[in-house]
């Protein structure tokens, strides 16, 4: 079966650089070429399968099927989150290193007593696992993570074709009140509230004025950018591909046509319903404006090539200097504390400014370009309940006398 892996070579001056070899069989003996994109390598090995291998090797696919180990898939996963996978934002090093804890401390020592590979899992093995970890984890909740992770790694494992089902896929443990109470706390906790999105956008207008010059030239971008994201609630890759010519101030709406995946290359949105439009809010046209006019490329938030600015470039450069800033006024006395939020704390703040201004559950599922009413149900209903007062409700259910 061919198949793709990743090696590290030297480049120049003597600084590695990720390498990706696309493997098959021919003619008996394994043959490889290296590739500079993941997504190449991956192509080249399906054409040399279907080339060199035909349709009739199921039982050497299953063979090699069957050596592939727990923690191999594990940290393969692990590697994907933390490079951003499906278009997602990266995983942050603190959330990262908590989910290879789960892992690593309850269901990685498990399947290597179970003999580690991947295709012998079953159903069963999940029970135990779940038995294990309630002997040993005091809080159903990170019983239910372990569970939620191991079955993530087989469902990568799934996609990848090494395994054809996720095994007990049905295996978990009731949720508590008490849960059901935190995981709305969470929720709550997830987004920037409008004090600290309005800290967020005062610290972008101050790194853009910084007497570094270097700095205030990033930031002529970054700023636009930093109120595109807490204005217009997308995705961090649909702002990173989004074109110049989907500002169209002349219908006050802002477009939303297409995203930059995870290595950059342009598509459809993540959805059919993510193709939308959303009204083009008045604070958002100047900030707009001005970042028109620092270049005539495509991409409006692209780099100098032209290209969708990676994630960790985005994090690293901007991200986390404008909370810092933030936080560093807030000392001060300008402006509240912001916590370290990812990219996607903007957009659930946009969705609930927009609940709170009186959008319905259709207005919601719409600029938000969920796929389903009921998926923006799950993640905002919860807001809905403090948009009006009850007697503002009541009120307006008066009969006519």
């Amino acid at each position: 079966m061919a198949y793709v892996t990743e090696k590290m070579v030297s480049g120049k001056g003597g600084k590695e650089r990720k390498r990706y070899l696309a493997k098959w069989k021919q003619d008996g003996k394994e043959r490889e070429k290296a590739f500079d994109m993941k997504r190449e390598a991956k192509a080249y090995a399906a054409e040399m399968q279907s080339k060199f291998e035909g349709r009739d090797l199921s039982d050497l696919q299953e063979t090699q099927r069957k050596k592939v180990v727990f923690e191999d898939l594990m940290n393969d996963y692990l590697r994907e989150l933390e490079e951003g996978k499906d278009g997602g934002d990266p995983l942050e090093g603190q959330t990262l290193r908590t989910y290879r804890r789960y892992l690593e401390n309850h269901a990685l020592p498990y399947f290597r007593l179970k003999g580690g590979t991947v295709a012998s899992i079953t159903k069963g093995d999940m029970e135990e696992l779940r038995t294990r970890c309630a002997r040993v984890i005091v809080s159903a909740r990170s019983i239910r993570e372990v569970l939620r992770l191991t079955k993530a790694v087989l469902a990568y494992g799934v996609g990848r074709g090494v395994i054809d089902v996720v095994p007990g896929a049905d295996v978990t443990i009731k949720t508590t009140r008490l849960e059901k109470a935190q995981n709305k706390l969470n929720k709550d906790q997830a987004a920037f509230t409008p004090a600290q999105l309005a800290a967020l956008l005062a610290a972008a207008d101050s790194l853009a004025e910084d007497r570094n010059r270097g700095v205030a030239r990033a930031w002529q971008l970054y700023r636009p950018l930093a109120y595109f994201l807490a204005h217009t609630g997308v995705r961090i890759s649909e702002a990173r591909g989004f074109p110049r010519s989907a500002f169209d101030k002349a219908n006050d709406k802002i477009h939303i046509r297409q995203r930059a995946a995870e290595k950059g290359e342009i598509g459809v949105t993540k959805s059919a319903e993510g193709i939308r439009s959303i009204p083009l809010h008045d604070d958002l046209i100047l900030p707009l404006e001005a970042a028109l006019k620092l270049h005539n490329r495509d991409l409006l938030f692209g780099s100098a090539k032209g290209t969708p600015r990676s994630y960790h470039n985005l994090y690293n450069r901007m991200l986390t200097p404008l909370v810092e800033r933030a936080n560093k006024r807030a000392e001060a006395g300008k402006g509240v504390p912001v916590p370290a939020l990812g990219f996607h704390a903007f957009r659930h703040s946009f969705a609930a400014r927009l609940i709170k201004g009186g959008a319905n559950l259709k207005q919601l599922q719409v600029w938000m370009g969920h796929h389903d009413p009921a998926f923006t149900l799950k993640e905002y209903g919860h807001l809905f309940e403090d948009a009006a007062g009850d007697q503002a409700i009541m009120a307006r259910m008066t009969l006519p006398s």
